[in-house]
């Protein structure tokens, strides 16, 4: 139902949480990537409150930021940068927050050097024809 997968997302959002701050950085990516898929089910329904009528808040924001910063600690750009887009196109509040942005040009900076180390493997690894004349 709607409310289990919220608090789906709440509890693997924190095991996320408690995986990274004990530097597990693949298994926090694991609960963070868990915890995403359980709040954007949550937020497919439209009830968005609980039972006795209190609201329940959207958390997707929050495991993405979550997601995207253990991301970037673990140096997986793609992860990162996939995080802060979808959070930058589903959000006007994070689109004003400097800090997005900041991160979202460090995980593109860390994509383009991975980029240019893989390409320069590349290059070193093609055979070299001299010719003499």
């Amino acid at each position: 139902t709607n409310s289990s997968n919220y608090y789906e997302a709440i509890h693997q959002n924190n095991l996320g949480i408690v995986y990274e701050t004990s530097g597990k950085s693949h298994l926090a990516l694991h609960a963070f990537s868990k915890a995403v898929r359980s709040s954007i089910e949550c937020n497919g329904n439209s009830d968005n409150f609980e039972s006795d009528g209190t609201a329940r808040p959207d958390v997707t924001l929050h495991v993405l930021n979550n997601a995207a910063v253990c991301a970037l600690k673990s140096r997986n750009y793609p992860a990162a940068y996939e995080c802060y887009a979808i959070g930058l196109a589903t959000s006007k509040s994070w689109r004003k927050r400097p800090r997005t942005w900041l991160r979202l040009s460090e995980a593109s900076i860390g994509l383009n050097a991975t980029v240019q180390k893989e390409r320069a493997e590349a290059v070193s690894k093609c055979s070299k024809v001299e010719v003499e004349g």
